[in-house]
C-alpha cells in the first residue's frame, strides 16, 4: 500500500482514473501517471496500453492482470470481488536499476526523465524489510553498521530535512562524511562529520574523488540544489557534488 499518500489523495486518484476510463471509453489496460503536490493531484499523461508495472502489480496483489485485461478486451467484466480488494499485511516495493558504471559518459544526475535501465520488485513484512530487499536486488550496496556515509545536500531547506536522517545514521554507528556547508549544518545540530573537499578542489585532502577511488565511502546521499542558472548547473555537473 502507499506509504506516504493520504486517503484523501488516494480517493482523488481513484476518482480521476474512473473518470478518464469512462470519458475515453477504455476497454482494457491503460496507464495513468499522476503528480501529487500539497495534496493536489495532477494528471501527467494517460497511455492506452499495458505498462511494465502490470506484472509487478499482479504479483503484489495476487491477481493475473494480464488475463483479466484480455478478458475485458473480449467483452468480459471485472468480477465484483476484485473491485475493492482489502490491503494485504505486507509491503511491495519496485526499485530502479541503473547502469551508469557500464555506460561510457552517462550522466548520473537524475531528473524528471527516466534514467533507469531496469527494475526489480520485492515483497517484505513491512516497508524497511521490502526496501532493503529491493536495494540489494538492484545491486545497491547497503553498508553495515560502522560504515562510512557521505552526505552532501544543497540549500538550507534540504540541509534541515537531512538532519533527522543524519542523526539516525550516527546513532546506528555510521561515520558521517560531508562537504563544507553540509558539515556546518550537521555540526550546528551536534552531529559530528568529517569534512571532504569537493571534486574540483584539486590538491585539497581529504577529497571526495580520492575517498571514492580508495573505497572509503560505503554510501552517498547527494541531493543537489535545483537551479535554473546555467552556470551554476554547469558547476554542479562538473563538480558532481553540490
Amino acid at each position: 500500500p502507499p506509504q506516504t499518500v493520504s486517503n484523501e489523495v488516494i480517493s482523488k486518484i481513484e476518482d480521476y482514473t474512473n473518470k478518464i476510463a469512462l470519458a475515453l471509453k477504455i476497454h482494457g489496460p491503460f496507464n495513468v501517471q499522476y503528480l501529487v503536490k500539497n495534496s493536489e493531484v495532477y494528471v501527467i499523461e494517460c497511455n492506452l496500453r499495458s505498462s511494465r508495472s502490470m506484472p509487478y502489480v499482479s504479483k503484489s496483489r495476487g491477481i493475473n492482470l494480464m488475463r483479466l485485461a484480455a478478458e475485458v478486451i473480449m467483452g468480459g467484466k471485472i468480477p465484483k470481488r476484485l473491485m475493492n480488494l482489502p490491503i494485504g499485511d505486507y509491503v511491495s516495493i519496485k526499485a530502479p536499476m541503473f547502469s551508469f558504471m557500464r555506460l561510457d559518459k552517462a550522466d548520473p544526475i537524475l531528473g524528471v526523465e527516466m534514467s533507469s535501465t531496469g527494475e526489480v520488485a520485492c515483497i517484505g513484512e513491512d516497508f524497511p524489510d521490502a526496501l532493503m530487499k529491493s536495494l540489494e536486488a538492484a545491486d545497491m550496496n547497503v553498508p553495515i553498521d560502522g560504515g562510512n556515509i557521505l552526505i552532501s545536500v544543497g540549500g538550507d531547506e534540504l540541509k534541515n530535512q537531512v538532519i533527522p536522517l543524519a542523526k539516525k545514521l550516527k546513532n546506528l554507528g555510521f561515520t558521517i562524511f560531508a562537504t563544507e556547508d553540509t558539515k556546518k549544518a550537521l555540526n550546528k545540530n551536534n552531529i559530528e562529520a568529517v569534512k571532504l573537499y569537493k571534486v574540483h578542489e584539486y590538491g585539497m585532502e581529504p577529497n571526495i574523488m580520492q575517498c571514492l577511488q580508495e573505497g572509503r565511502i560505503d554510501m552517498v546521499i547527494n541531493i543537489p540544489l535545483p537551479t535554473t542558472v546555467k552556470e551554476k548547473f554547469k558547476t554542479i555537473m562538473e563538480d558532481e557534488y553540490n
